[in-house]
Order: structure tokens, then sequence, then C-alpha cells
């Protein structure tokens, strides 16, 4: 008993990540890549189109890492 009871737990403590991962978070689509601005800790997301395939893939991050992104944008092409 103790055994399966083992295996249950370390097969639970190996999936929460994946399904911590999963869980959907609230976040907002944009129809082009976010720019950072609202809530540093809010998700926001684009559909980026795919290269090799018809298939658009979700892009996701925190406004603040797409403020990071925005700045470096600009700093390195001014006036876009």
């Amino acid at each position: 008993m103790s055994r399966i009871l083992t295996i249950a737990l370390c097969a639970l403590s190996i999936s929460v990540p994946a399904l911590a991962h999963s869980a959907p978070r609230e976040s907002k689509v944009y129809p082009t890549r976010p720019e950072g601005n609202g809530n540093p800790s809010s998700i926001s997301c684009y559909l980026k189109d795919g290269t090799l395939s018809r298939i658009a893939t979700k892009v996701c991050k925190t406004n603040a890492e797409w403020a990071r992104i925005q700045a470096a944008i600009n700093e390195n092409f001014p006036g876009n």
C-alpha cells in the first residue's frame, strides 16, 4: 500500500508543474505585437503568423516583458 501511495505522490508531484503551466491565465489578445502598456504583471498576447505553415501561434508575455522589447526596438530603430 505504501509503495502505491509513494508512486502516486511522485507522479502527482511531477505533473503539477505541467498542469500549472497549462492552466489558462487571463490574457488579452492583440492583433499586433503589444507594446507593454498597462499593468506590468498582466499577460498580453498576439497571434504570430507561422513562417513555414498556415498555423498562427499565440505569443504571450507579461506587459513588463513587452515593454522591454518595445524599448529595445525604439532604441535600435528610432522613429519606429
